[in-house]
């Protein structure tokens, strides 16, 4: 039987799974050429297949899935799609099961590091399995450190196992009216686009109601599935040695749940990734369940510790609230652990609880909390310091 020519450049035809996508692209291309041509040859000349036929025509750019890595304010991950996370600025639906191109066992005998041949691995999730879209957040499609760049298609900030959900050309099309919408509004109001998301993200849900397109308004109806935004109660409460702190060591710790359950729409990854917004109760880590929940913090090498801040509890209208009440900040000293002295709160409710204490050098830190409000702990940020000196009196 003869294979259908208009399956011979299949999706499946592709190569440099474990290849670097920008220093190796050149010897990926060649060797989909030496893969394509020599497939040629065993239709045309050995099996015959096509003895009367030339190859007309291949492609001497290659279209990547991937390369660079754009980040934004949130990226992405199959944690959020798996967990159906509904993020307060939804704005771009995808109804795209996750699926990542592997190589395929069938054809990867001889080849191994060097597959040519890959096969769909589909993994459904959630919103998937409902028949409703899952809504990337606006926050994925500008740039956390480059002001004025917005990103729409493959290039938007989403990890890569999550972007086999979001990269397909119809999304990828809704990115582009999205980021169409925040940059009239950019130009209107003289504004970022992470302004747009702080100061004008009512108005930019206003556009996306209308819509665009043959006739806009006809669906005025928005919604992204995700809860309402909460609006600013509480002000971020700076201690007064933090003018002075230097490096906040946390964002260099690799953090693990030594005891709880991490809450369904959460990770630890949120516990010291810099940012602490309190107007969006999204972006904590929480622990639900059974007393105490612990996390650890660990180094490769030993940090030198002398303060801490903990940013705990959730926002309502009329401030924030229900921080974790007793926890204790240990240091492991290379063969137990040892309470930090100075490090340790008995009923507390300040959901911005800081000390200073004296300085321990370790490679490991442990908070163990023993009381919190329904037995759940929420936790924007924890930030270590070094030595710090004491404010005056």
């Amino acid at each position: 039987m003869k294979p259908d020519p208009n399956q011979l450049g299949g999706w499946y035809w592709e190569s440099g799974f474990d290849h670097d996508p920008i220093t190796e692209m050149e010897a990926v291309r060649d060797w989909n050429f030496r893969a394509m041509y020599g497939d040629w040859d065993t239709l045309k000349n050995v099996d015959k297949v096509f003895p009367n036929h030339t190859l007309n025509w291949s492609a001497h750019i290659l279209g990547k899935r991937e390369s660079r890595r754009l980040l934004g304010d949130v990226i992405l991950t199959l944690d959020d799609l798996e967990k159906d996370r509904q993020f307060p600025d939804g704005a771009v639906p995808t109804g795209w099961s996750n699926d990542l191109h592997l190589p395929d066992p069938k054809y990867d005998n001889g080849f191994e590091g060097d597959a040519f041949i890959s096969r769909a691995n589909f993994g459904e999730f959630p919103a998937h399995r409902a028949g409703r879209p899952f809504w990337i957040p606006y926050r994925c499609l500008y740039s956390r450190n480059m002001a004025n760049l917005f990103m729409a298609g493959r290039d938007l900030s989403v990890a890569h196992e999550a972007l086999g959900a979001v990269r397909v050309m119809r999304t990828g099309g809704c990115m582009g009216e999205i980021v169409g919408m925040a940059a009239s509004l950019c130009k209107k109001h003289d504004a970022t686009p992470r302004g747009i998301y702080e100061r004008y993200w009512g108005e930019l849900q206003e556009l996306m109601r209308r819509g665009v397109g043959k006739n806009p308004g006809a669906n005025p109806a928005y919604e992204n599935g995700g809860e309402p935004r909460a609006k600013p109660s509480a002000k971020l409460l700076e201690p007064v040695w933090k003018k002075e702190d230097g490096p906040n060591l946390a964002r260099t710790a690799r953090v693990t749940l030594t005891s709880g359950k991490s809450g369904a729409t959460n990770s630890t990854t949120l516990l010291t990734d810099g940012r602490i917004n309190l107007a969006d109760n999204n972006s904590r880590w929480m622990s639900v369940g059974p007393l105490p929940h612990g996390l650890e913090f660990a180094w490769e090498k030993p940090v030198t510790i002398g303060a801490a801040r903990i940013v705990s509890g959730y926002n309502t209208k009329n401030g924030v609230v229900g921080a974790i009440g007793d926890f204790v900040l240990q240091w492991r000293d290379g063969s137990a652990w040892r309470d930090v002295d100075g490090a340790k709160a008995t009923a507390n409710t300040d959901p911005f609880w800081n000390g200073i204490f004296a300085p321990v050098t370790t490679e490991r830190v442990r908070l163990r909390i023993t009381r919190s409000q329904g037995d759940t702990s929420r936790i924007w940020e924890v930030e270590f310091y070094g030595a710090v000196k004491a404010p005056p009196p």
